[in-house]
Parts: structure tokens; sequence; C-alpha cells
């Protein structure tokens, strides 16, 4: 009797949620099916990792401990600092070859993954390259992938998935870094596995993370498929992440003195006015550059750039270091939101110190970033805050949480064109 009353409890459970999502959905019969199939298989992912997890391995304890999940990894366990700016997430299954790809490359005797574990995958896509991948897979009868990284060619876009028992999952496709491979040309990838996530770098930029779906110290095997050539991978602990190649080294940021000239005087025109004659994007975003010296009490940093047509959010790190992983020390993050609330913007403030976020500071107000529109930025370390200026009018000042001495990088992503950035001795008085 107690069981039949838990199967009715759970039945009626579930027709209230699915209840709930017709309702909420406009009453969509596709969103309530969406919604019935996403829960079975979560609920068959959970039951196959716990028979996981129940056979016998001599690392059972690591299994326990990995923080294996079905969940999409969409806040990017921590490793992107602002919701996700660009890409479309795909539901189906729709783009997988029903014809095996061949194999180029295959290891079914790697080492046992651990925290700090990189493989490094370089090869060439040849000239007529559509698709190819690079899967870590489990060794047992299903051959279950617990990562499958999926470039594909014709749409642009690199996907990420992991296969259990045949079935492949949710697929995660968002990235704020433009895809970059080509037909015919070289590439390099790196895979790092962390105790949360797989991060994914492409030529040497972090392009995407993917939380665990499987324990991690589980997989046996790296194969790569497709269209791709003279293959090569490597197996390797490091200490950070990613690996800077020249074509993704830091940008020395210049002097005032050395710095570009912009079509215009900055200090005489009107950002807002609607003549202002846009100059060519000089610099890619993201962004990295290195200061020539520390941000410092008497230092400026300008920047000048245009809020694209249609923005979500863009943030400016000052932080220690060109790395992702270890998470860097962030002296202060900058992060506008274009999602309005109550016709204002919101402008957050923030530092990760010792392994976390801090308090965050949030101010909503009407500025000067506006989409489509230039904008001159500048940003004065005083002794004891930074000050924030948009188009000459103070619009946030941030208290020093941590020494500004340690700031040796600036990290700049998000929907916005950089045209020009410079390092100032002595700020100008007409922009303060």
């Amino acid at each position: 009797m107690a069981a039949l009353i838990f199967v009715i409890g759970s039945l009626l459970e579930q027709l209230h949620r699915v209840a709930g999502v017709y309702i909420n959905s406009g009453f969509s019969i596709r969103e309530c099916r969406e919604f019935i199939r996403e829960t079975r298989r979560q609920l068959l992912f959970e039951r196959y990792l716990e028979e996981l997890k129940s056979l016998p391995d001599p690392s059972d304890n690591i299994v326990n401990n990995c923080d294996c999940s079905v969940r999409d990894s969409k806040t990017m366990g921590g490793y992107e600092d602002i919701e996700i700016i660009e890409g479309v997430e795909i539901s189906e299954s729709t783009f997988y070859e029903q014809i095996e790809p061949r194999v180029v490359f295959c290891n079914s005797n790697i080492n046992e993954l651990s925290e700090g574990v990189s493989f490094t995958i370089t090869g060439k896509l040849v000239v007529n390259c559509e698709r190819f991948s690079v899967n870590l897979v489990l060794n047992n009868p299903t051959r279950d992938v617990a990562l499958h990284v999926n470039p594909r060619l014709p749409q642009n876009y690199i996907v990420r998935n992991c296969k259990i028992k045949n079935v492949w999952g949710t697929e995660e496709v968002t990235s704020a870094l433009p895809f970059s491979l080509s037909r015919g040309s070289k590439f390099k990838m790196q895979i790092l596995v962390t105790n949360t996530d797989y991060l994914i770098s492409i030529n040497g930029k972090h392009f995407a993370s993917f939380r665990h779906r499987l324990p991690f110290n589980r997989v046996r095997i790296i194969e790569v498929k497709g269209d791709v050539e003279n293959v090569s991978v490597d197996q390797d602990v490091v200490v950070k992440y990613p690996e800077i190649l020249p074509t993704s080294a830091a940008i020395e940021i210049p002097r005032i003195s050395d710095s570009k000239s912009l079509t215009s005087d900055y200090s005489k025109m009107d950002p807002s006015h609607s003549t202002f004659k846009e100059v060519e994007s000089d610099y890619p975003v993201p962004f990295y550059g290195i200061f020539p010296d520390s941000l410092v009490d008497g230092k400026r940093l300008r920047i000048e750039g245009r809020v694209k047509i249609l923005p979500h959010s863009f943030f400016i790190n000052l932080q220690q270091g060109q790395q992702i992983w270890p998470h860097p020390t962030i002296a202060f993050h900058l992060n506008p939101r274009f999602a309005n609330i109550g016709g204002k913007h919101v402008i957050c403030r923030n530092s990760w110190i010792d392994g976390s976020w801090g308090h965050e500071e949030r101010t909503e107000q009407q500025t000067d970033f506006m989409p489509g529109q230039h904008f001159t930025l500048t940003i004065v370390c005083t002794n004891s805050t930074y000050e924030v200026n948009l188009n000459r009018r103070i619009i946030a000042e941030y208290k020093h949480r941590v020494d500004p001495k340690v700031v040796d990088t600036i990290y700049i992503q998000g929907d916005i064109k950089l045209w020009d950035i410079a390092l100032e001795d002595t700020p100008p008085a007409v922009l303060i």
C-alpha cells in the first residue's frame, strides 16, 4: 500500500509539473513533450551514474567525489564571468552522422585523468573538411563518450556533447569566441581536465567549457575522427591553461604618447552625435592586454570603442595574469548590462579574490552606453578607488579590495567593438 501511495504521489507531482510547463509555455504541446523527454533523459542519466559508481574500480573514491551532472554547462563552471553573449542552442542531435566517420587517431591506454591533465591535439583540416571530432571515451561495453568536441565547418560552430548507452545528450554550442577554423589550415586544440569541467581552447584561446556528465577518471580512450590529417595527441600535466601561442599572446597596452590617434579629436567630439565617423576596429574581442607599468595611483586607462547594435553586456577585468585556470585574481571587474531594469542600465562591479567572487556592487542608471554609439571610457586609479568615467561623466567608483599593484593584465569581452586603448600617466583635466 505504501508503495502504491508513493507511485501515485510521484505521478501527481509529475502531472503538476507538466501542467505548469503547459501553462507557462502558452499551452504548447511541443514544450510539454520536450519537458517529458528531458526529464526522462535525466532520470536515465542519474540511474546510469549510480550503476557506474557501483562498479568495482581502484579509484572509487574519486568517482564518488566527482562532480558529475546532466545539466548544461550554461554557467561555464565559474570560468566565464558574464552571461553567454553569442551562439545558439540546439536541442536535437540533427547533425550526427549516420555513417561512422573514419578514425584518424586512437589511443586506448591513456593515463588516468585528474585535475590538471591536459591533452594537446594538433593536425590539419583537409581542403574539403566538413567536420571532425575529438572524443574522450570510457572503456565499457557501450563505449560511452564523456566529451565529444565536434567542429562543424558548414555551420561555423563547435558542438560539445556526451553519449551514454548509445544516446546523445543535449548539445552545447554557445561561445564568446568566434569560429576560427578553416579548411586546409592547421589547428591546435587543448582540452584541460578540472574537477568540475573540461576546458577547451582553440589555437591558444579559451573557447568553451563542458561540465562533467560522467566521471572523468573513467576515461581510458582518446580518439580523433573525421576530415583531418597529420594528427598528433600529447598528454601532460599543466599548472596553467590555456597554452599561450604567438597568435594568442596578450598585446602590450601603449602609453598615450605611443597610442594611435583616432580619426577625430576625441576630447572635442560629441560621442552621441549621429555623424560621428566610425573607425575600423583595431583590436579583436575577446581582448587581452598587458600593462607596461602597473595601473596604480595617478594612472588612467582610456578605452575607445562602440557598443554593438544588439548588446547584451560586456565586461572589463583588471586582473593578474592571462590564464583562465587557475582563476586569476581580479582586482576590478566592471560589467555593464544592457537588459533594462526600469529603463536603466545596470553597472556591476566586483573582485575575484582567494578563489571566489566578493560582494557585488550594482547601480541602475541611464548612461551613454547606447546601441551603435561610440564611447570613451576611462578608469582612473586613485590611492583608494577606481573611478570610472564615461564620456567625461563619472558613472561609478569602486574601493580597492586588493593592492592595484598586482594588476598586470586587462581582459575585455562582450558586445563592443574595441578601437583604441592606452595607459596615461596624468589624466587630462578635460576628461575627468
